[in-house]
């Protein structure tokens, strides 16, 4: 099992390199402690036995154990995206910019997705949307990141000055 550890590592790092690799790795060993912490304060875990996140049920985000889970289940995705990222960039797909608009935003997983791929990330600008704010969300700060805490449901019109 050990073995196994160490073989994926090594090819995870050589296929994806190690920034990507060692920012899923560090951020679900963060996630996955303080969902063990978070846990072991609750007197039933009966709670979480139905918690799924392939069907229309929308759960209670503002949950921290329900982000925690949701993170250690689909973080690792992110070198998928990455990686159709770069397809996309190195076949002459996508122009020299992106815009991205992200509604349910969340983590801004999709944020990180392309600023992996990108060699900049002047190369993309992203915008984020979601009604709650996440816990393990970063504080992307840069001029090409903006993230508004809104709900669309609530929207009227589309308009640039709103």
């Amino acid at each position: 099992m050990l073995l196994n550890k160490f073989f994926l590592t090594a090819v995870m790092k050589n296929l994806f390199g190690g920034k990507i690799f060692e920012y899923i790795y560090n951020k679900i060993y963060k996630i996955y402690n303080d969902f063990i912490e978070e846990i072991d304060s609750y007197e039933s875990l009966r709670e979480l036995r139905d918690l799924r996140y392939n069907d229309i049920h929308l759960h209670d985000y503002r949950k921290k154990v329900v982000q925690q889970l949701y993170l250690l289940r689909y973080l690792p995705y992110l070198i998928e995206y990455y990686q159709k990222y770069r397809d996309l960039f190195d076949t002459n797909h996508l122009n020299l910019s992106l815009d991205i608009m992200s509604i349910g935003s969340g983590n801004d997983l999709d944020f990180h997705e392309a600023a992996f791929a990108f060699s900049s990330k002047d190369d993309f600008y992203y915008i984020g949307i979601d009604k709650i704010e996440w816990y393990y969300k970063e504080n992307n700060e840069h001029f090409n990141y903006r993230f508004f805490m809104q709900n669309i449901n609530k929207w009227t019109k589309l308009d640039k000055d709103t």
